[in-house]
């Protein structure tokens, strides 16, 4: 669409929105727009079905209650443009620049195209690349969406709903997720450091290899979710039965995969609180728990056996600066293993409710295997 032509539509809009003669609300459904400056605009409630709005400028434009219905707007810059009440089903925004944007409320949901007179193909709502930092995300549906590399740097989301949407290297580093819905998402290599967590839905999410370093997640959901390779340094988990089914299984899966065949994942638990949960028979051998607080743990029976062993193997596992104290390691294989700065000795036994009872149990390394002899648990034993 030409330039004149462009703006003796937009001038007749113009007029339609005060309510003065001969103004006509501008249908530009289809047009090529690209790379069009359109900066400031009063667009309220243009129509822009399918329109080519490739790397246009945007910013600053008040689009509320437009039709963008299946616009292309990869690359646009939509800077501090409004968009309430906008539609936006089936619109790309590759790579576009939202920071700052009100998109409250919106829907990204996983739409159709129709193709001739096949049937109707579901499509993700293309989000991928697109930078969303400072943007108010708020209760907004994007179920399924693309936001692969995504950026929302201090974004709200808010009661949002990320469910099954691919979030792949998207960077939510201080974003507020207050009850948001991510059951199922694909956060694989996310970033979420000093994200705010509070009743976050992580169900079933795929978090592997994902930063959430120091963040506080007791009163979020994490059944199911796959954490393999995540960084959880400092980080705040919720109760216990939760990690043991959403962490540690899927841990011990991957661990047992990479000592047959190399195909999974060497298993990192450094630094993660595990007291009390019970590791009898596991296979560690070779795994990271630098760290790692096991006190009161039991590592000698049979109760998580994935393989056919007769008591924990630790052998090569690093348990640099582990608090072992009051753990349970009858009949471990310690060969190899890194000890130094581990803590050894009692610890006050508590209750189920985690009231103290008075009395103390002891680091247990009876017929423990490869000890190293100057290490605290040799002398322990």
């Amino acid at each position: 669409m030409d330039k004149t032509a462009l703006q003796r539509a937009l001038d007749a809009h113009r007029h339609w929105l005060m309510g003065e003669t001969g103004g006509a609300r501008a249908d530009l459904s289809g047009q090529d727009l690209r790379g069009a400056s359109l900066w400031g605009s009063d667009l309220r409630q243009i129509i822009l079905r399918g329109a080519d709005l490739t790397e246009a400028n945007l910013a600053q434009t008040d689009l509320t209650g437009a039709d963008l219905f299946q616009a292309r707007l990869d690359g646009a810059d939509l800077r501090g443009t409004k968009l309430a009440m906008a539609e936006l089903r089936g619109a790309s925004f590759a790579r576009a620049k939202l920071a700052g944007c009100d998109l409250t409320g919106q829907s990204f949901r996983r739409g159709l195209r129709f193709e001739g007179d096949g049937a109707p193909e579901a499509i993700a709502q293309n989000l991928s690349g697109a930078d969303f930092t400072g943007a108010v995300l708020v209760g907004v549906d994007a179920t399924g969406a693309d936001l692969s590399g995504a950026i929302f740097v201090n974004a709200l989301l808010d009661h949002a709903n990320l469910s099954q949407a691919d979030c792949q290297r998207a960077d939510l580093s201080g974003a507020r997720l207050s009850g948001t819905t991510l059951s199922n998402a694909n956060l694989s290599h996310a970033r979420l450091t000093g994200a705010q967590l509070d009743q976050t839905d992580f169900g079933g999410a795929r978090l592997t290899d994902a930063d959430l370093s120091g963040v506080d997640l007791t009163s979020s959901t994490l059944a199911g979710a796959d954490l393999c390779g995540a960084r959880l340094e400092e980080v705040l988990l919720p109760q216990k039965g939760e990690i043991e089914l959403g962490l540690i299984q899927k841990t011990l899966e991957r661990h047992l995969q990479w000592l047959a065949n190399g195909a999974g994942t060497a298993a990192d638990l450094s630094g993660m609180d595990l007291s009390g949960l019970d590791l009898s028979g596991a296979n560690l051998a070779g795994a990271n728990l630098a760290g790692a607080f096991l006190a009161r743990t039991t590592l000698r029976g049979a109760s998580l056996v994935l393989a056919d062993l007769s008591g924990a193997v630790l052998n090569g596992a690093d348990l640099r600066d582990t608090d072992l104290r009051g753990a349970s390691l009858k009949q471990t294989d310690l060969t190899d293993a890194r000890l130094s700065g581990a803590r050894t000795g009692k610890a006050p036994l508590r209750d189920y409710q985690g009231r103290p009872t008075g009395q103390v149990v002891t680091t247990d390394f009876s017929d423990a295997q490869g000890l190293p002899a100057t290490s605290p648990a040799a002398e322990e034993a």
